[in-house]
């Protein structure tokens, strides 16, 4: 989620009454403004009085329709009062319901946070060189908290079961590519080599499911908050760590494989220094090859996602997002990365 405006109108759909009763005292709205992102929500700037108080606060709501493996609203609001509760640099979530935006769904509002989360704003904007400069170990500080959450917090997320990590996300992997409407030949030999080089099973942790750039805000002052918690789950800490590495996140800055601002040695140090303890550098690397497979797969969805709401009639409204489809190509360009990747196997 961005704080990239998109245009304000007057409310956007969002209901001032059912924010006065979630809120315990009236609200009244002054301006809505979508702003930028969000595949698994609809993100929406939202400046209102609170008992005469003015405030402004970022409006997430379900979408529509979602990607697999996603959670909703609420259970994402879950998870980030555990991440406050480990001191994690995420904004605070309140006012939790149904309802906010006039349709089905879950909905809260989030503290709106200084900063930008657009991937290319965040390498490139000159006012950002002294942010980017520390935002290795920023991130990794943060990212070693999230880890630190205890496993035993009920949240109503995916779990493990008798399955390691590896094994758990090798059948979702599976799983979305056997729903998908669009084989892709490389990823089931990736897939093969993935299920071959499984790493052994290490601490189980909550894991974001979604740590890059884009999913953190980044202001002239350093690192603002960390957004975005649909994917959350628990499993492996390497595949948060292999995940931010992904090609796709670096945004064209290909020299600095941590998501286009740093080099791998340095925020593993970084990691390694904030979480007490030492990574496996081949796990990790199992864990790249992975991202970049799950989000080949990914953009298979997207595509599917545009196809589905397409259709004519109750299966579809007839017309779909285009970004979707435009997504869906990346498929092989990820594909293509995870097999690199497994020819520089260490």
């Amino acid at each position: 989620m961005s704080h990239a405006e998109r245009g304000a109108t007057q409310d956007n759909g969002v209901s001032a009454a059912v924010l006065t009763e979630l809120a315990g005292e009236v609200v009244e709205l002054l301006s809505v403004t979508p702003l930028a992102g969000g595949a698994c929500q609809d993100n929406l700037r939202v400046d209102l009085t609170r008992s005469g108080r003015k405030e402004t606060w970022v409006l997430r709501h379900d979408a529509p329709s979602s990607l697999a493996g996603s959670i909703d609203r609420a259970a994402e609001f879950e998870v980030i009062a555990a991440a406050r509760a480990a001191h994690v640099l995420t904004p605070e979530a309140r006012f939790l319901g149904r309802g906010l935006l006039g349709r089905p769904g879950w909905g809260y509002l989030s503290a709106f946070m200084p900063g930008t989360a657009i991937g290319r704003q965040v390498l490139e904007r000159p006012e950002l060189a002294a942010a980017r400069s520390g935002l290795a170990t920023a991130l990794a500080i943060e990212l070693a908290k999230v880890h630190s959450v205890a496993t035993d917090v009920p949240l109503p997320i995916a779990g493990l079961g008798n399955s390691d990590p590896a094994e758990a996300a090798l059948s979702r992997l599976e799983s979305l590519l056997r729903a998908s409407r669009t084989p892709l030949l490389a990823l089931e030999l990736v897939i093969a080599w993935l299920v071959r080089n499984a790493p052994p099973a290490g601490p189980r942790v909550l894991v974001h499911g979604d740590f890059r750039t884009g999913n953190f805000l980044v202001s002239p002052a350093g690192l603002s908050a960390i957004l975005d918690w649909e994917f959350a789950h628990f499993g492996a800490a390497e595949e948060d760590l292999g995940w931010i590495a992904v090609r796709d996140w670096r945004f064209g800055h290909l020299d600095r494989p941590i998501g286009g601002f740093a080099a791998r040695d340095d925020f593993y140090a970084a990691y390694e220094s904030a979480a007490g303890r030492e990574l496996d550098r081949r796990a990790i690397h199992w864990w790249e090859v992975y991202g970049n497979a799950r989000w080949a797969a990914g953009c298979l969805d997207q595509a599917d996602r545009y196809r589905a709401a397409a259709l004519p009639g109750p299966s579809g409204a007839g017309k779909g997002d285009l970004e979707f489809l435009a997504i869906g190509r990346r498929a092989s360009e990820m594909a293509f990365e995870a097999m690199r990747l497994i020819e520089a196997a260490p």
